[in-house]
């Protein structure tokens, strides 16, 4: 089998050639068919067939091909969970395009984070974080605190 030939047109030739074979009165017992498919993988499936034969004294062609199938169920998931995340992500930057092709320099995005609702003072153009009022009150609020230090250090001396 060639790298990255489907396996059911894998198994599909081999049951060509196992039909062939019968058809002229060879009859290979279930196990040697199951081996045969085992050997004719490549070489990527290598730790799928010491799995397969690992402490097991037989070895089925059903076993064989039901777990040859789960593996290729699952690897065609994993891509399509791949290509669904890559997919995400071109819609995601799609977006954000930059004004650099007019003339800007900044990303919209950025530009536009800037210009907000405050949940502060609910003024609109800028963020809680930028709040003027806050900033009014933490430094009036660190005046008065340094202004009772002041107090109680005169009061201290007073005594």
């Amino acid at each position: 089998m060639a790298e990255g030939t489907l396996i059911q047109n894998h198994l599909d030739e081999l049951n060509k050639i196992i039909m062939d074979l019968k058809a002229m009165d060879v009859k290979i017992d279930d196990e040697d068919q199951a081996l045969i498919l085992l050997c004719s993988l490549p070489s990527s499936y290598g730790n799928f067939v010491e799995t397969m034969l690992y402490g097991r004294d037989t070895v089925t062609m059903e076993d064989v091909k039901a777990s040859l199938n789960s593996r290729e169920l699952k690897n065609k998931m994993s891509e399509n969970s791949t290509e669904s995340r890559i997919e995400a992500l071109m819609v995601q930057g799609k977006g954000k395009e930059t004004e650099s092709s007019s003339g800007g320099g900044k990303s919209r995005s950025r530009r536009n984070a800037r210009k907000g609702k405050c949940n502060y003072c609910h003024k609109e153009g800028h963020w809680k974080v930028d709040c003027p009022l806050i900033k009014e009150n933490e430094r009036s609020n660190n005046a008065d605190a340094s202004a009772n230090i002041a107090r109680e250090d005169e009061f201290e001396f007073a005594l």
